[in-house]
């Protein structure tokens, strides 16, 4: 009876994507499973909780992925401004170029 409530938390957890979670109730149920030699349910949990940690590793990195190209879009990447080159800058990259000609031909 507490294989069967090990796996149903384990099968809820999983489908709700509480990976951390669903990681703990494999592993316990791994541990009873091997307790009453049930060798295929044991496998099943360990490769489940395998699954389980992989997604919660997987879902941590989208998240870092997600928060860092979310701030990009925001105007930068941290102290960094990514912004859009003006007329103003044209111009300014226009004068050192001329300075720099002038410099060559003394």
């Amino acid at each position: 009876m507490q294989l069967e409530c090990l796996l149903c938390m384990a099968y809820i957890s999983f489908d709700k994507k509480a990976w951390e979670e669903a990681q703990t109730y494999f592993d316990l149920a791994y541990n009873v499973a091997k307790e009453c030699s049930e060798t295929h349910i044991a496998e099943q949990c360990l490769c489940n909780s395998g699954i389980a940690s992989g997604n919660a590793v997987m879902q941590d990195k989208q998240k870092m992925f997600s928060t860092f190209y979310s701030g990009a879009l925001k105007g930068g990447f941290g102290g960094f401004h990514v912004g859009t080159w003006s007329e103003e800058d044209e111009e300014d990259d226009e004068d050192e170029e001329a300075e720099y000609d002038r410099e060559d031909d003394t």
